[in-house]
């Protein structure tokens, strides 16, 4: 039952972010944090994979019909063709917000590879301990099963909070919030404990 509450807030904190990002920053915040980031995730992981982030943000764009981004006359530009929506600087603001948004997604699109692997491992190394305890008949923690799935919920609303506003985050950070989620998952499925009805 708490676990179902906690999912509620997170998901009316999540909306309200969405619904109140806009009206709060405008579309040159939104663009100017892409432009700022792109410089952070290039010194940091290469011209390769900065572009390769690039290309995937404009490719999920066009599913939508948004703004894309691109390099222009040395730097970063968004374009996209004006709709009655995104003519109010509301408008314009969600576009922006959107198009940050799908390009931060785009970080774990690029490295997706290296990062399911931390996934695997760590779902593999919980069922494992789990096992184990079941088989010595140690008892397993309710309480921290619980505890872990509220870190989990608060992790995933806070990174999608994050991935949401204008402010300027290291990418490094970005990359660790799915490894970090990957070892709660695994320890909350090492301390899962099935309750039996009568």
């Amino acid at each position: 039952m708490l676990t179902r509450i906690l999912v509620v807030i997170a998901m009316a904190i999540c909306l309200a972010t969405l619904v109140a990002a806009p009206s709060r920053y405008t579309a040159d915040e939104f663009r100017a944090t892409i432009v700022n980031e792109h410089g952070l995730f290039a010194a940091v992981f290469g011209e390769h994979h900065a572009a390769s982030v690039l290309e995937r943000t404009d490719q999920l764009r066009r599913l939508v019909g948004g703004p894309t981004v691109h390099h222009e006359d040395g730097g970063l530009s968004a374009h996209g063709a004006p709709t009655q929506f995104n003519k109010s600087n509301y408008g314009q603001a969600v576009d922006a917000m959107l198009l940050l948004a799908g390009y931060r997604a785009s970080y774990y699109i690029e490295f997706l590879p290296l990062l399911l692997p931390f996934l695997v491992v760590f779902i593999i190394d919980g069922l494992t301990t789990r096992s184990v305890r079941a088989r010595e008949f140690l008892p397993h923690s309710p309480g921290v099963y619980g505890l872990l799935l509220f870190l989990m919920v608060a992790v995933l609303s806070g990174t999608f909070v994050a991935i949401c506003l204008p402010w300027v985050v290291h990418p490094l950070w970005l990359m660790l919030s799915p490894v970090f989620l990957a070892f709660l998952a695994g320890r909350a499925t090492a301390n899962y404990h099935k309750h039996l009805r009568a």
